[in-house]
């Protein structure tokens, strides 16, 4: 089912179901909330929140707690981009996409080895501060589908996590 308005939000979302368990994944579509997610701040290839959590007096918790999200992205090396960006300037169907605010469905072939999705465990590095040891938590998946979601509004920071 999809839950983005655009291919480019929907791919980000499908590429870490490509190495993550979607049912672990999906459990943090309800944090990507305002509700949830009270600060949130991207930094080129580093995106770090602040997420609400739940009380639940059974485990303890009788105080709302808050957890710190941490993620940051792989980069591309300089050599890697302007080798893109040559290959990207030969291909007038992308340049025109990409100066409506489009990413091309076909980008990725630009960037030969190297690509803007993440593919694997070794191009995203995520932390949270809650007690559950599995990553992603259902807070670290909240910041994943926010991404996702600001994606769909501000293609351009797809390229700004190199």
């Amino acid at each position: 089912m999809k839950h983005h308005k655009t291919w480019w939000g929907e791919s980000f979302v499908l590429a870490l179901e490509g190495f993550i368990d979607p049912g672990r994944l999906s459990r943090g579509r309800s944090y990507r909330t305002d509700n949830r997610i009270l600060k949130l701040e991207q930094n080129d290839n580093h995106v770090q929140a602040t997420i609400r959590g739940n009380i639940n007096p059974y485990f303890g918790v009788t105080k709302e707690p808050r957890y710190k999200v941490d993620i940051k992205f792989n980069t591309i090396s300089k050599e890697q981009w302007q080798a893109a960006i040559k290959q990207i300037g030969n291909n007038a169907s992308w340049l025109s996409k990409l100066m409506l605010n489009e990413i091309p469905g076909d980008i990725d072939d630009a960037f030969s080895s190297n690509y803007l999705l993440p593919k694997s465990y070794d191009d995203v590095e995520a932390s949270c501060s809650c007690p559950d040891w599995d990553n992603p938590c259902k807070h670290i998946a909240g910041v994943y589908y926010r991404i996702a979601n600001i994606l769909d509004s501000e293609p351009m920071l797809l390229p700004s996590r190199q």
